[in-house]
Protein backbone atom coordinates (compact mmCIF):
# COMPACT_ATOMS: atom_id res chain seq x y z
CA UNK A 1 0.00 0.00 0.00
CA UNK A 2 1.41 3.37 -1.02
CA UNK A 3 1.22 6.34 1.34
CA UNK A 4 -1.20 9.06 0.38
CA UNK A 5 0.47 12.05 -1.17
CA UNK A 6 -0.39 15.16 0.76
CA UNK A 7 -0.68 18.22 -1.41
CA UNK A 8 -0.65 21.56 0.26
CA UNK A 9 -3.07 24.20 -0.94
CA UNK A 10 -1.56 27.46 -2.18
CA UNK A 11 -0.38 29.78 0.56
CA UNK A 12 -2.44 32.82 1.44
CA UNK A 13 -0.95 36.28 0.93
CA UNK A 14 -0.16 36.74 4.66
CA UNK A 15 1.63 33.40 4.74
CA UNK A 16 3.64 34.22 1.60
CA UNK A 17 4.59 37.54 3.21
CA UNK A 18 5.73 35.70 6.35
CA UNK A 19 7.91 33.36 4.30
CA UNK A 20 9.35 36.22 2.25
CA UNK A 21 10.08 38.15 5.44
CA UNK A 22 11.94 35.11 6.78
CA UNK A 23 13.80 34.63 3.50
CA UNK A 24 14.85 38.28 3.44
CA UNK A 25 16.03 38.01 7.06
CA UNK A 26 18.16 34.97 6.17
CA UNK A 27 19.70 36.75 3.19
CA UNK A 28 20.51 39.89 5.18
CA UNK A 29 21.79 38.18 8.34
CA UNK A 30 23.46 35.04 6.94
CA UNK A 31 26.68 35.75 8.86
CA UNK A 32 24.95 35.48 12.21
CA UNK A 33 23.59 32.55 14.16
CA UNK A 34 19.90 32.29 13.25
CA UNK A 35 17.60 30.01 15.20
CA UNK A 36 14.25 28.83 13.86
CA UNK A 37 12.62 30.35 16.94
CA UNK A 38 14.07 33.77 16.09
CA UNK A 39 13.06 33.41 12.46
CA UNK A 40 9.51 32.63 13.57
CA UNK A 41 9.46 35.83 15.63
CA UNK A 42 10.69 37.85 12.65
CA UNK A 43 7.95 36.35 10.45
CA UNK A 44 5.32 36.52 13.22
CA UNK A 45 4.35 32.83 13.00
CA UNK A 46 5.27 29.80 15.07
CA UNK A 47 8.67 28.35 14.20
CA UNK A 48 7.31 24.96 13.16
CA UNK A 49 4.54 26.47 11.08
CA UNK A 50 7.12 28.72 9.41
CA UNK A 51 9.28 25.70 8.59
CA UNK A 52 6.34 24.00 6.84
CA UNK A 53 5.32 27.17 5.02
CA UNK A 54 8.90 27.91 3.98
CA UNK A 55 9.38 24.45 2.52
CA UNK A 56 6.04 24.65 0.68
CA UNK A 57 6.81 28.08 -0.79
CA UNK A 58 10.59 27.96 -1.36
CA UNK A 59 11.04 24.22 -1.86
CA UNK A 60 13.60 23.72 0.88
CA UNK A 61 13.90 24.16 4.63
CA UNK A 62 15.00 27.47 6.16
CA UNK A 63 18.23 25.84 7.35
CA UNK A 64 19.09 24.43 3.93
CA UNK A 65 18.28 27.79 2.35
CA UNK A 66 20.58 29.54 4.83
CA UNK A 67 23.40 27.12 4.01
CA UNK A 68 22.97 27.85 0.29
CA UNK A 69 23.03 31.61 0.92
CA UNK A 70 26.20 31.22 2.98
CA UNK A 71 27.90 29.14 0.30
CA UNK A 72 26.90 31.59 -2.45
CA UNK A 73 28.40 34.45 -0.42
CA UNK A 74 31.51 32.38 0.27
CA UNK A 75 31.99 31.83 -3.48
CA UNK A 76 31.77 35.58 -4.02
CA UNK A 77 34.44 36.15 -1.36
CA UNK A 78 36.66 33.38 -2.71
CA UNK A 79 36.48 35.02 -6.13
CA UNK A 80 36.89 38.64 -5.11
CA UNK A 81 39.06 38.79 -1.99
CA UNK A 82 42.35 37.54 -0.63
CA UNK A 83 40.76 36.51 2.67
CA UNK A 84 41.80 33.09 3.92
CA UNK A 85 39.34 30.24 3.65
CA UNK A 86 38.98 30.29 7.44
CA UNK A 87 38.23 34.02 7.45
CA UNK A 88 35.62 33.54 4.72
CA UNK A 89 33.99 30.68 6.60
CA UNK A 90 33.70 32.83 9.72
CA UNK A 91 32.47 35.85 7.78
CA UNK A 92 29.62 33.90 6.18
CA UNK A 93 28.52 32.38 9.48
CA UNK A 94 30.21 29.02 9.96
CA UNK A 95 31.47 28.33 13.48
CA UNK A 96 34.26 26.03 12.32
CA UNK A 97 36.45 25.57 9.28
CA UNK A 98 35.54 21.88 9.10
CA UNK A 99 31.80 22.59 8.96
CA UNK A 100 32.39 25.24 6.30
CA UNK A 101 34.55 22.90 4.21
CA UNK A 102 32.12 20.00 4.53
CA UNK A 103 29.10 22.12 3.59
CA UNK A 104 30.97 23.80 0.72
CA UNK A 105 32.06 20.43 -0.67
CA UNK A 106 28.51 19.10 -0.40
CA UNK A 107 27.04 22.09 -2.31
CA UNK A 108 29.80 22.82 -4.83
CA UNK A 109 31.63 19.53 -5.28
CA UNK A 110 35.07 20.66 -4.14
CA UNK A 111 36.67 22.24 -1.10
CA UNK A 112 36.87 26.02 -0.86
CA UNK A 113 40.65 25.89 -1.34
CA UNK A 114 40.39 23.73 -4.44
CA UNK A 115 37.55 25.85 -5.79
CA UNK A 116 39.66 28.99 -5.45
CA UNK A 117 42.69 27.30 -6.99
CA UNK A 118 40.70 25.92 -9.93
CA UNK A 119 38.89 29.21 -10.57
CA UNK A 120 41.64 31.79 -10.21
CA UNK A 121 40.64 33.34 -13.52
CA UNK A 122 37.10 33.67 -14.70
CA UNK A 123 35.67 33.02 -11.27
CA UNK A 124 31.97 33.74 -11.26
CA UNK A 125 29.54 33.11 -8.43
CA UNK A 126 27.17 30.23 -9.11
CA UNK A 127 23.47 30.53 -8.60
CA UNK A 128 22.83 28.34 -5.53
CA UNK A 129 19.91 30.10 -3.91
Amino acid sequence: MQPESRTMKPLSSPMVRAVETARSHLEQNYGQRILLEDLGKVAAVSPFHLARLFKAHVGTSPHRYLMRVRIARAIELLCTTALTVGQIGQRVGFASLSHFTMTFRSEVGSTPTNFRRENLEGCSPRRLV
